[in-house]
């Protein structure tokens, strides 16, 4: 038993849904498009900062993506 209290367990709780999700790759691929979506939409009003975290983010997503 983990003792947790009901507060640690709602903070902490993951619908099964998003770890499915997760675990058969749609969830990148909706991240990843959604990223694509917002970055034609909003490039010319982004910033560096911005542009350079998208552009990490998309890298990493397309990481996942990757056949181990």
């Amino acid at each position: 038993q983990l003792g947790n209290t009901p507060a640690i367990c709602r903070k902490c709780y993951v619908h099964p849904e998003v770890l499915n999700a997760y675990m058969s790759g749609d969830l990148v691929k909706m991240i990843d498009a959604k990223i694509a979506q917002k970055f034609k939409r909003q490039y010319a009003k982004l910033t560096p900062d911005e542009i350079v975290v998208l552009a990490f983010l998309r890298k990493r997503l397309n990481s996942l993506k990757a056949p181990a």
